[in-house]
């Protein structure tokens, strides 16, 4: 081998070592991204699933009669209802990841619900739970309340 092979030889092989670096490196980032993304869908889905469950066990518990902890137990009718669910929601903030937002807010239609929105950032998704009093067993159905009025 004269001396332009061996110069052709070493430049190839840096060529095709500095590219496998690249790609190796451009992997390994994409790699951790897309884990730190899985792992703040996991903690905002906690999240969620731990605000539902605590609002189910607080419906429950005012449908059985039991006193409810945190906010008092809601007044008769669905409006009264959802502020109290809206209450519930709010209680127990935990910690949510850098760029996550938390909102509960009515909704815009006819039915008395509230939305628990999360805003992702990052990442520009959103995910959203509907609650409605109705659902949960807080809302008087139309017959006890026909009864209600029959018997007074």
């Amino acid at each position: 081998m004269n001396l332009i092979e061996i110069t052709m030889a070493m430049l190839v092989f840096s060529l095709a070592a500095n590219t496998s670096l690249q790609l190796w490196s451009s992997s390994a980032r994409w790699s951790q991204a897309n884990a730190e993304q899985q792992e703040m869908l996991r903690r905002v889905d906690a999240d969620l699933l731990r605000r539902e469950h605590g609002l189910r066990q607080a419906a429950l518990a005012v449908v059985a009669g039991v006193e409810a902890e945190g906010p008092e137990q809601p007044a008769a009718g669905c409006a009264a209802a959802g502020q109290w669910m809206a209450e519930q929601l709010q209680s127990g903030a935990g910690a949510l990841p850098v760029g996550v937002q938390r909102q509960v807010s009515a909704t815009s239609s006819g039915v008395d619900g509230l939305w628990l929105v999360y805003r992702i950032e990052p990442m520009g998704l959103e995910r959203r739970r509907l609650f409605t009093a109705a659902a949960h067993g807080l809302c008087p159905s139309a017959a006890a309340t026909s009864d209600l009025e029959e018997g007074t």
